[in-house]
């Protein structure tokens, strides 16, 4: 039956299904008797039309109707509980370890900002500012050193603080995605600046009172951080060590562990709002009142995040704390010739890069010395001037990008380095990526000389800056990668290889052009990971350990900055390396049809016994 039969024949029947369900009224055994029917239309569907959407239809019908009959109704109060009482408490002792290390390292950050203000006491004034200093040492001259927090009224006070709190703890899970470092970092520069804040209180001899100021909001407000972090962490945990899973199974049950985490801290963020804008202001409040009122806050806070998650854990048992299983094979790689489209191919990529990722790291790390070093030893104008970038605004880093190969400061000769690294790079990955054993020395230095022509091009396009370069870029540069996986993939290529290229790109050329626009957009979204400013966390960390004046601090940076640059770089273009490897594989099944004529020939020459394949002999 046609599928356009098949949904003309019982559209009348689906539609009468649907009043029912819609109905204010139901009644069970004729929603039974539906559920019976729809499902024995979805497995019709599933036999004979199993990609087209009539499939789903009914299978999201299906559910409806399962779901009306089984489902008992909601109670919403219960299910708002069960959240604090059970989900919360056991994702916190699941994560018991990373909140460990997250308070380990905010602990040993504030230390260290309070040693560091020890032994220099222009510290302070460094991490958190001249004018800010000022601001605070003109505020104990005139005998309020509080009253910073006395400057706005409560209400607008308390919706700025809490939206910025909030929007820290979310950046700090967030940035957990670089494998935890990112959240370690933004723990650490907090810790640190906290440290140094302290104690400067300590040097002006107001520490008990600093204490008592600081701290009736602090206490909710460092610990929902803090926690933030751990949550990070272990988002980070379950990407960088996947166990038995794949990495998208841990990555998945990490990250839901740890919203529930971030969204279990929000009433924290939002009570330390409260308490800096309307309880901080009130410095005369007897001393004693205040010391309680940390007290219990910090009681709680251990109470509730640290006590009572053993305390329910150990109530419910180790077999009751087991989260849903996901199987724990890995799928193995496909068909390396299987025929692909763009969309396809961007779908098959990750799986490849995914494996192969250590290699392209560590020969990213490799272009960016090949590069970098030269540049900036032999260079004659001074880092700034050789490579420089104005803010980290979105998509800064891409336009930074352009410097690496249309150079205009003291080093004419550094774009050209590109050439040989970018034939390297691709040389030495594109077998990799695809599983090939490594060739004879020989061969693979054949190969390297032979992508230098591809790759002088690709130089040569970005070098001139043609105002139509954008357009140039997407018609030249599909045919130039796979010029580049020919020479790399067919290491018996007699001369250049340019019309082996050729022969397989022009007949397929929409392909290739979908393909790299795919990459493209994809890479300049992974490479805007940049402009998030982590970056400029990371130096002023380096700058509050290393003092370095401003100059040096300025060369430093200009250094720093571009290495990331030239890295991040060279990680898209391997992803975008494996994309066109995948294709290079798709474009010879159709132009020549290898396993297609290799199944042919095998026709007739394997028998079923009893449901198993035999040779015959």
């Amino acid at each position: 039956m046609r599928e356009t039969q098949f949904i003309r024949q019982n559209a009348p029947k689906w539609e009468e299904f649907e009043q029912v369900l819609e109905g204010a009224h139901r009644d069970p055994d004729r929603l039974n008797e539906l559920f019976v029917q729809i499902t024995d239309d979805l497995s019709f569907s599933r036999t004979f039309y199993p990609n087209r959407s009539v499939r789903v239809y009914l299978n999201d019908l299906a559910q409806r109707i399962f779901l009306s009959i089984y489902q008992g109704p909601k109670n919403r109060s219960l299910a708002f509980s069960g959240f604090w009482l059970e989900k919360l408490p056991l994702a916190m002792y699941a994560a018991r370890r990373d909140m460990l290390i997250a308070l380990l390292v905010f602990a040993g950050a504030f230390l260290t900002g309070a040693l560091s203000s020890a032994m220099d006491p222009e510290f302070p004034e460094l991490i958190l500012g001249e004018r800010y200093m000022e601001m605070t040492k003109g505020n104990i001259a005139s005998g309020d050193p509080m009253a910073v927090y006395k400057k706005m009224g409560p209400f607008d006070m308390t919706l700025g603080i809490t939206a910025n709190n909030l929007f820290v703890a979310s950046l700090t899970f967030i940035f957990g995605i670089l494998y935890g470092i990112g959240s370690l970092m933004i723990l650490a520069s907090n810790g640190i600046m906290l440290g140094a804040f302290q104690y400067f209180f300590v040097q002006e001899g107001l520490f008990w009172e600093s204490f008592l100021t600081i701290w009736i909001h602090g206490t909710l407000e460092i610990s929902a951080i803090v926690i933030a972090g751990g949550a990070g962490l272990t988002m980070g945990r379950g990407l960088a060590f996947p166990g038995a899973y794949t990495r998208a199974q841990a990555f998945q049950r990490a990250a839901r562990r740890g919203l529930q985490i971030l969204f279990g801290i929000t009433p924290l963020i939002v009570l330390a709002g409260i308490f800096e804008s309307f309880l901080t202001r009130h410095t005369d409040t007897p001393d004693w009142i205040r010391g309680a009122f940390i007290l219990a806050c910090l009681t709680f806070v251990i109470a509730y995040f640290i006590w009572y998650p053993y305390y329910k854990a150990s109530r419910l048992g180790s077999a009751s704390l087991a989260e849903p299983e996901f199987a724990v094979h890995k799928p193995p790689l496909p068909d390396l010739a299987y025929i692909r489209n763009a969309g396809q191919v961007f779908g098959d990529l990750f799986p490849f890069f995914q494996r192969r990722f250590p290699t392209v790291l560590g020969l990213s790390l490799l272009a960016a010395g090949l590069f970098c070093f030269p540049v900036f030893f032999f260079g004659r104008a001074v880092p700034p001037a050789t490579f420089f970038r104005i803010d980290f605004s979105l998509f800064a880093s891409l336009e930074a990008l352009g410097q690496f190969y249309h150079h205009r400061n003291a080093i004419p000769w550094a774009p050209w380095l590109n050439v040989p690294i970018l034939a390297l790079f691709s040389t030495l990955l594109f077998p990799r990526l695809m599983g090939k054993p490594p060739g004879p020395r020989v061969t693979v230095l054949v190969q390297f000389i032979k992508a230098l022509a591809p790759a002088a091009f690709m130089v040569g396009i970005l070098h001139a800056q043609s105002p139509y370069a954008s357009f140039i870029i997407l018609v030249f540069f599909p045919l130039l990668l796979l010029w580049m996986a020919v020479l790399a993939l067919e290491p018996e290529i007699r001369g250049l290889g340019m019309r082996r290229a050729l022969f397989l790109a022009l007949p397929n050329f929409s392909r290739i052009f979908a393909l790299l626009l795919l990459l493209m957009l994809t890479g300049g979204l992974f490479f805007s990971l940049l402009d998030t400013g982590l970056a400029w966390t990371y130096l002023n960390l380096i700058s509050w350990v290393v003092r370095l004046n401003s100059e040096q601090m300025e060369q430093f940076s200009a250094v720093v900055l571009a290495s990331l640059t030239y890295f991040f770089h060279f990680l898209i273009y391997g992803m975008i390396v494996t994309g066109f490897g995948l294709m290079y594989y798709s474009l010879v099944e159709i132009m020549e049809a290898n396993q297609l004529n290799q199944r042919i020939r095998e026709i007739g020459r394997k028998r079923q016994i009893r449901g198993l394949e035999q040779e015959t002999a």
